[in-house]
């Protein structure tokens, strides 16, 4: 908040970058002001200490400019030491020539693309060179990246006053991950009207896409669309007895650079055009249907038996899988993902990794809690009688109590369970 402002001595109502201004803030103490700092609304700019930049070394500079060489870098009223990362093949900027250079600053700073700065030999404080800002929020670059890295920056400073072309060129460089409004507005400096005209701009002309708050180009969103209904087929040919893949198997498979928001647009977008169906969690091809083999529906029908039979007191899974194996052409492997499907449907019931239940057991055995509590004084139950009432052996009451705990059907009280 502004309390006021002056221009050498007199009071007026609005103030320029680059006037002499003295600004009254409330709330700020002189102490915490140190020179170099740049005043701009909360949020708008970010702070770095990694810039991307066009240099021309002068040509009475003796040797030039080089990777790795400390130099010291005036950029507004801030001088601060910085190493040299030369974006060329020879590491080198020779005097009178002009290439792209990435300075890696020793303190953060506040910048913004087409700031002019100016370049000094840390000892003795000569000047060597001068340029401008190409990206003020730059990451640091990979040798192997450079080839790509100086073609996007050599847009970016052809691009200086084509707004919109500037802030297509940013999106692109974003990928799959997509950026925000906030995230241009800090790299750019860009006014908030001028930068949302720009991304109007190209999402009228169908080069950017929306996804909430995120915008992502469209080559890389189709890229990332046809990433995951390839990997939903993958998944179907692999398994094709599963419902379909998890969400999050699918973005880690698919999507693992994507944001949340980009991901979410390329579901829902295949979702509306009837290509998949996303069902709790689970994502399939609309035309995925499970079909059993004879072999298959014989080992279904005998897990049904075993878990029907076996009651309260089940057998391990392996000891269920190799059970309805026998019999079959199927490896205890392959009966897995027939055991799925009922997992899947809900019919089988994940008590432990080795104890599974019919639901409709477990079911049973709530209502059996249920009615015990209901003529219980404080509806607390121990192990023991537990045992009694499920008819099982500690073996099997112990997993099933703590099933009974997540799934907030009974709450542990000391060496007792609470009914709830």
């Amino acid at each position: 908040r502004v309390r006021g402002v002056q221009t050498h001595g007199k009071k007026v109502e609005t103030a320029h970058g680059g006037q002499r201004t003295a600004v009254n803030l409330a709330g700020v103490d002189h102490a915490e002001i140190r020179r170099g700092m740049e005043l701009c609304e909360r949020g708008v700019l970010r702070p770095t200490q990694i810039l991307d930049a066009e240099i021309e070394v002068l040509s009475a500079a003796k040797n030039g400019l080089r990777s790795r060489q400390r130099v010291r870098v005036h950029i507004g009223t801030v001088e601060a030491l910085a190493r040299v990362s030369v974006l060329n093949a020879d590491a080198v900027i020779a005097p009178g020539e002009t290439d792209l250079v990435q300075l890696r600053l020793e303190v953060p700073i506040v910048a913004v693309p087409g700031e002019r700065l100016i370049i000094r030999s840390y000892s003795p404080q000569i000047t060597i060179a001068g340029g401008r800002v190409i990206d003020a929020l730059a990451e640091k670059h990979r040798s192997k990246d450079i080839t790509s890295v100086r073609t996007r920056l050599l847009k970016l400073s052809a691009a200086e006053a084509d707004y919109g072309e500037k802030i297509r060129i940013m999106i692109e460089a974003a990928g799959q991950r997509g950026t925000t409004a906030d995230d241009l507005q800090a790299s750019t400096g860009l006014r908030r009207p001028v930068l949302n005209e720009a991304i109007s701009t190209n999402v009228r002309d169908k080069i950017v896409i929306a996804a909430g708050d995120h915008f992502v180009s469209a080559d890389a969103f189709d890229a990332l669309s046809a990433e995951v209904m390839a990997t939903v087929g993958d998944f179907h040919k692999r398994q094709p007895l599963a419902r379909g893949i998890g969400l999050d198997t699918l973005r880690e498979r698919a999507c693992r650079h994507a944001s949340p928001a980009v991901f979410k647009l390329a579901l829902a977008t295949f979702e509306a055009a009837g290509k998949i169906v996303v069902d709790n969690d689970i994502v399939r091809q609309a035309m995925h249907r499970t079909e059993l083999s004879p072999d298959e529906k014989q080992a279904s029908d005998r897990l049904r038996e075993i878990y029907t039979s076996a009651g309260f007191e089940v057998p391990r899974l392996d000891e269920a899988l190799s059970d309805a194996a026998s019999g079959t052409h199927l490896t205890p492997q392959q009966v897995r993902s027939v055991f799925q499907m009922s997992l899947d449907a809900g019919e089988i019931v994940k008590v432990t990794d080795e104890f599974y239940f019919l639901r409709g057991s477990i079911d049973r055995l709530i209502v059996m809690l249920k009615e015990y509590a209901a003529e219980s004084p404080d509806r607390s139950i121990d192990v023991s009688r537990f045992k009694e009432i499920a008819g099982v052996s500690r073996k099997y009451a112990i997993p099933l109590l703590e099933f009974f705990d997540r799934e907030r059907i009974t709450q542990r009280a000391g060496d007792k369970r609470i009914i709830l």
